[in-house]
């Protein structure tokens, strides 16, 4: 029985392998994108929990000071609080280069993991660097940098690289970046005490930290009512799962989790229905020599044994190859020069896999160890005296266009191929199949690539400037306004704020001179110019709409402001409301500052025409650019996987599909040569079907392509509002690249025509 099992896998290779080849992708597909998000999942953990990352994070416009953490320290229920300056400075030694500063009041937790140099002491007179910005700079331990910051500039000796969970996705996202660009962003940490003697050069001789890091177990909601009666304000809380680096990396877990779903389901079900058409043609073709085995005296379960074993150990094998396949997966997108090595910043990357991928593989060659049985225990309840006839082909009943005047009118390839298509419905149905699974992960490659495009545009549009000027905290706001005259300047500032208990921000805009612009939700540009609330599409999502009363309580204040909704816009990256100056100003006792202010001038026209102490850093626009420049490289990376494994879908099912119909079909191939067909035509009736089959494929795939697409964007892209953006491209190229490749198979398979033997083909029925 192991000869025949041999035999027979060597009868149907073709099929075998491309099902092996199925079933290897759809285990390497699942296992390898669950083992990113799991790893992401572990890595992330452990980074966090390496750095004593706080549970919450309490924010002040106001700044606290010692009393105030002390005040917090004593309530009930919290374990440690510190104070925590966390700032932006420029590495005024370089041009467009900012640095995270982060001074603790108690080296006690969101600390930092060393890499090289010196450990972390309250008496090291120096500063700690992460270790990616000082490779992309040519920076070393012992190099001394320049930290500008309110118009102080430090001279500090670098005495360490490090990593740390404060900044584990390290972007800056109030200099308008969406990547980590560490050639122009990094993040530092100095002890307080060297931090004081620094500033006290400049006359300041009391500490005021921008957050308080607490650990406790309270609820977010029971600490803030806590620090509420403790401070007498409503303070912005943010929990560890809230925090942006946090947040991010668990929203990758859940992309990884959706891919390795939909994708690997996808794979999985064209390796079942390969396996499905391949043994519905086994058990007919075979059916005479599982009669013999059973009038030899075999039984019934010794032979369902040899079939059942062809089910499992393409399973087996295919197992195997994809265990591979994931780990290789997984390790190209986890690597540091893989596609999340441009976006975090773990201290070790290290591929784990969660423990149910092993049993789930296990089920899979199970599942098709027992399709194998369900197809060959049917002609095991037959007698061997059935089985050693040929079993009498169905008697077909003509299908429903036959009997209309139309099918006769067609030509007789046409009327051939609708009869063949209709009378061999599960064929048919795979080569659909097969169409859709290359569609699918064409348009989705080609169609996030168009919307990410048009994201970028839309940015772009929004930044009608060509600089952005951060301004110092030390700044009037006489001499910021003086700043806006000199450089034909919009202003900008930013507010937290609380809405139905949730945690967003307010932008306040002074735009005279048009450079700050919002989208609408079918992205067209507009200024904010009414009085009132421009609410966000996720606020818009959650119920309010134009003419609505929105209740705002900005954090550190007692109020709370009732504004009418006047429109509605898509933001990139916060989440929010935005109103005008003029209609801020008409608000009693709300309190703001502008932070940015936005002009066509250069960096070099603004330092000469701002006073002392204004400007904090500067930014053009170009270098946001290339931060979202980061972001389209990853996707061409994804998009070319997506084509590799789309031609592979297409070329692997509609390969062995045809190799199949050309076997079912040979007599009837035959029939059209013995009645003076000539290959060429014969030929021509088998492209036709082809053609037919892909067009109707492709026809049907576009619109649910497009569903799968959408749905996946507000996945996978919901911090950025996108809209679902498909251009001629996405579907030109989705339909060219999966006609070709079904046209090529298609040419490779009726090259077989002139191999068949019409004598054989003629008598295989007798």
């Amino acid at each position: 029985m192991f000869k025949k099992f041999l035999r027979t896998l060597g009868s149907y290779k073709a099929q075998m392998i491309s099902m092996v080849i199925m079933c290897a992708i759809a285990l390497g597909v699942f296992i390898g994108f669950s083992g990113e998000w799991y790893s992401i999942k572990i890595i992330t953990n452990e980074n966090f929990d390496s750095c004593s990352f706080p549970d919450y994070k309490i924010y002040s416009d106001q700044g606290f000071n010692a009393s105030d953490i002390e005040n917090v320290s004593s309530i009930d229920g919290i374990d440690d609080a510190i104070g925590h300056l966390d700032i932006i400075t420029e590495a005024s030694d370089y041009e467009e280069k900012n640095l995270a500063l982060s001074v603790l009041s108690e080296y006690t937790m969101n600390t930092f993991n060393l890499i090289d140099g010196s450990d972390f002491s309250e008496d090291t007179k120096g500063v700690w660097v992460n270790d990616k910005f000082l490779d992309k700079n040519d920076l070393s331990i012992g190099d001394t940098i320049h930290m500008t910051y309110s118009g102080m500039t430090f001279e500090v000796e670098i005495v360490g690289s490090i990593k740390a969970a404060n900044y584990y996705i390290a972007v800056d996202y109030d200099s308008g970046m969406i990547m980590p660009n560490f050639a122009k962003f990094g993040y530092t940490y100095m002890s307080q005490t060297y931090f004081m003697e620094l500033i006290a050069q400049y006359g300041i001789t009391e500490m005021t930290y921008t957050q308080i890091d607490v650990m406790s177990s309270m609820s977010k909601e029971e600490l803030q009512e806590a620090v509420y009666d403790t401070l007498g304000l409503t303070l912005l809380v943010r929990s560890k799962t809230e925090d942006t680096g946090y947040n991010e990396a668990m929203g990758e877990v859940s992309e990884g989790k959706l891919t390795a779903t939909a994708v690997s389901i996808i794979f999985l079900v064209i390796a079942i229905l390969s396996l499905f058409t391949t043994f519905q043609r086994i058990t007919r073709n075979e059916r005479i020599q599982i009669g013999t085995f059973k009038a030899l005296g075999f039984k019934s379960r010794q032979i369902a044994g040899v079939y059942t074993s062809i089910g499992l150990f393409v399973g087996a094998i295919g197992a195997i190859f994809g265990m591979f396949i994931g780990y290789g997966l997984c390790y190209f997108i986890l690597n540091p020069s893989g596609p999340m090595g441009t976006y975090l910043d773990p201290l070790e990357w290290k591929l784990s896999f969660p423990a149910f991928v092993w049993p789930i593989t296990i089920l899979i060659i199970l599942l098709l160890g027992a399709v194998s049985y369900l197809f060959i225990r049917l002609p095991l309840k037959e007698e061997a005296s059935a089985l050693l006839k040929r079993k009498t082909p169905k008697k077909e009943k003509p299908i429903l266009l036959e009997k209309t005047k139309l099918f006769n009118k067609l030509s007789f390839t046409s009327r051939w191929n609708l009869r063949d298509v209709f009378r061999h419905k599960a064929r048919s149905f795979m080569t659909l199949f097969g169409v859709f699974g290359a569609m699918v992960l064409l348009f989705f490659g080609f169609g996030m690539k168009d919307t990410l495009n048009a994201l970028i545009d839309k940015y772009n549009t929004v930044m009608d400037y060509d600089l952005k000027v951060n301004i110092s905290d030390t700044a009037t706001d006489e001499q910021i306004e003086a700043l806006m005259a000199s450089v034909s300047g919009d202003a900008s500032a930013t507010l937290a704020i609380e809405i139905d208990d949730k945690d967003y921000t307010m932008s306040i805009y002074d735009s005279e001179y048009d450079h700050l612009h919002l989208l609408s939700k079918s992205s067209k540009e507009f200024s904010a110019t009414k009085d009132g609330a421009y609410i966000c599409y996720r606020l818009y999502q959650k119920g309010y709409r134009v003419g609505d009363t929105i209740k705002v309580s900005p954090y550190g204040s007692s109020e709370i402001y009732e504004m009418p909704v006047v429109g509605v816009y898509r933001t990139f990256i916060s989440e929010g409301i935005t109103i005008t100056s003029d209609y801020a100003d008409t608000l009693q006792n709300l309190t703001y500052k502008y932070d940015s202010v936005y002009t066509d001038y250069t960096a070099e026209e603004v330092a000469s025409l701002a006073e002392s102490g204004v400007v904090d850093s500067t930014q053009t626009v170009k270098s946001i650019m290339e931060s979202l420049d980061e972001m389209m490289g990853v996707m061409n990376t994804m998009i070319v996987f997506m084509v590799i494994a789309a031609v592979i879908i297409g070329i692997v099912v509609l390969y062995t599909l045809g190799a199949m119909s050309f076997v079912e079909r040979s007599r009837e191939l035959a029939t059209l040569k013995v009645v003076g067909f000539k290959n060429k035509t014969i030929s021509k009736i088998s492209i036709m079907q082809n053609i037919w089959m892909t067009i109707v494929g492709i026809i049907i795939s576009i619109p649910l392509s497009y569903i799968i697409l959408k749905v996946c964007v507000i996945a996978i892209g919901k911090e950025y509002e996108m809209t679902t953006y498909t251009g001629p491209l996405t579907y030109l190229a989705s339909i060219l690249i999966t006609f070709i490749t079904s046209m090529v198979v298609g040419l490779l398979v009726i090259r077989k025509n002139k191999s068949i033997s019409m004598v054989e083909a003629l008598k295989d029925q007798e």
